[in-house]
């Protein structure tokens, strides 16, 4: 169906429309023409999704200088975001018998590779984590790696990302769902890999659906795409409850007594590799010394992201590009600084009491003077050089990849130490909101208590954010202007409205399971929940055929659970 809400014509999914979605939508313009920031919140089952991807499209084709408008929308697993785009493309077919071709548009679901962006079998067999599959394709698909197959036909490269490489796909408007292009990749005529395929389509997609938060929250996902993303565009953050969790966790690494242990035979065998380079290809070592010394690329921004594991894990305005400290600039003196950082953690980590430090600065402080701060503020830069300098062939191997979050580890402490809004947290693992690994008892965490550093990055840049929630689901709610330091345009919730004589239909559960279904008419003004006290409800009528013997006297009910027909 097509309405109008405040001059725009929005082509809605549905032949009906509720009272709260049509109210949604006038917010969501207040939102929209002021270029600003809102917090809704709706009723559950009341068409929350639908209301907010109809009317964005909408608005978007509204008027011409709207067409550049993005929107990127993050829902909060796979599921929700296929539903989404469902929806999404029965959206589209009815903007398309209005308007025509003028409707076109690219819509796209984005994921990590694990949520079958990735379909190559040898990489996502016995995948364990986001981060296994990541590093694993990593391993086929660097340039460094890709190099070293054109001289040994023994190292394994992806096929699919070669074609991918060699025909470049780009796709035709349309809503493509996450399986959508699972398919398009997986098709004989294709081949292509669709993790890639969807990388460069966010460049041009008029609306991204993507899987989660992280992606935008985190800075080790969101700066693998931030270049490719709008600034121009409108984020929808929906199904909000927890995105305080999420700000803090985006900004917290753990490590524990097995990534320390697993650093150290990395060490080792980098120390072996570096033998080799210095004896048979020493000027691949001196030209990576000679770029450190004059400056840093940062990664992401200017590699290609089949190059790119993990962004960095701090915050944009946070990182700095500044030539290579003299103590970690040789990649000798690097490893030494890695095995200072491990054997002062250790210690901390063999005591079994839970202790909180107050600044980062008092662990940097005792680490002096073999490490200072600057040195740790680029240690993430210093093992992304190393990788790709001593060309390791596998960086999916646990060492490789637990070496890479001790050098995060090192990299925020570095960067943060001066700032009150992160603490050192040791203790149980299970005590600690971030502490992967499940074969230590106890982890070291660096901890972040401020939310609003994470969505303050989303909330500078983007043109409009929409944090939306269910109606009674989060309490707090009305309290994230406050926590996450901006002031929204509109932040209301919007309650359940139910007009008089409603037609309800109750299901009575009695004591020998029987199910009765009830129709009733009433005159009363029923209260948020659904729940309502019916005193003589004598007119009824059943929809169930009773039991023989069974005589359906009620004359008094109170307290029973009423679900809307």
């Amino acid at each position: 169906m097509k309405v109008t809400i405040d001059e725009v014509p929005v082509y809605f999914p549905h032949p009906e429309i509720h009272p709260e979605q049509l109210r949604y939508m006038h917010y969501l313009k207040t939102v929209l023409d002021r270029k600003s920031h809102g917090i809704l919140q709706m009723p559950k089952n009341k068409g929350k999704s639908s209301a907010l991807i109809s009317f964005i499209t909408s608005y978007r084709l509204w008027k011409p200088e709207n067409l550049q408008m993005k929107l990127i929308y993050c829902a909060r697993n796979l599921e929700e975001t296929e539903n989404i785009l469902s929806e999404l493309k029965t959206i589209y077919q009815l903007q398309r018998h209005f308007l025509g071709d003028a409707a076109n548009m690219l819509a796209i679901g984005f994921a990590t590779r694990m949520n079958k962006l990735c379909i190559n079998s040898t990489i996502t067999e016995f995948s364990i984590s986001d981060e296994f599959v990541d590093s694993k394709c990593l391993g086929c698909t660097a340039s460094w790696i890709r190099e070293l197959a054109l001289h040994n036909t023994n190292i394994n490269i992806c096929s699919y990302f070669e074609k991918y490489q060699v025909d470049r796909p780009v796709l035709p408007p349309g809503v493509y769902t996450i399986e959508d292009l699972h398919e398009l990749g997986e098709d004989e005529q294709n081949d292509f890999c669709p993790y890639f395929v969807a990388i460069d389509a966010l460049r041009t997609a008029n609306v991204v659906v993507i899987c989660g938060y992280n992606y935008l929250l985190n800075p080790k996902y969101a700066g693998i795409i931030s270049s490719k993303l709008m600034d121009e565009s409108i984020v929808v953050l929906d199904d909000a409850e927890d995105i305080l969790e999420v700000c803090k966790t985006s900004l917290s690494v753990a490590v524990s007594m097995h990534t320390l242990t697993s650093t150290s035979l990395f060490v080792k065998e980098m120390r072996l590799q570096l033998e080799s380079f210095n004896a048979n290809d020493p000027d691949r070592l001196r030209a990576e010394y000679d770029r450190l010394l004059q400056g840093l690329t940062r990664n992401g921004d200017d590699l290609p992201p089949s190059d790119v594991w993990r962004a960095h894990p701090a915050l944009p305005a946070d990182v700095l590009v500044q030539p290579m400290p003299e103590d970690i600039r040789s990649a000798s003196n690097f490893l030494t600084a890695l095995q200072h950082l491990i054997g002062y953690l250790k210690p901390m980590l063999s005591c079994e009491d839970v202790q909180d430090e107050r600044s980062l600065l008092i662990l940097v402080e005792r680490l002096q003077p073999h490490l200072n701060l600057q040195s740790l503020r680029l240690f993430y830069e210093r093992f992304h050089s190393l990788i790709s300098t001593l060309k390791v062939k596998n960086p999916a191997h646990l060492h490789c990849s637990d070496a890479r979050v001790l050098c995060d580890f090192a990299t925020m402490l570095g960067i943060y130490a001066q700032s009150s809004e992160f603490r050192i947290r040791r203790g149980p693992r299970g005590m600690l909101e971030h502490a992967p690994d499940v074969l230590c008892q106890y982890a070291l965490q660096i901890c972040c208590d401020d939310p609003s550093l994470a969505m303050k990055v989303v909330l500078d840049r983007f043109q409009s954010v929409v944090i939306t929630a269910t109606t009674g689901t989060s309490d707090s709610l009305g309290r994230f202007p406050q926590i996450l330091k901006f002031q929204p345009i509109v932040c209301r919730p919007l309650k359940l409205k139910l007009v008089y004589k409603s037609r309800l239909v109750a299901h009575l559960h009695l004591h020998q399971n029987w199910m009765v279904g009830l129709e009733a008419h009433i005159d009363q003004k029923l209260m948020a929940g659904l729940k309502a006290h019916i005193v003589d409800l004598t007119d009824f009528a059943l929809h169930q055929k009773l039991v023989p013997g069974l005589e359906a006297q009620i004359v008094h009910m109170a307290n029973f659970g009423l679900d809307q027909k």
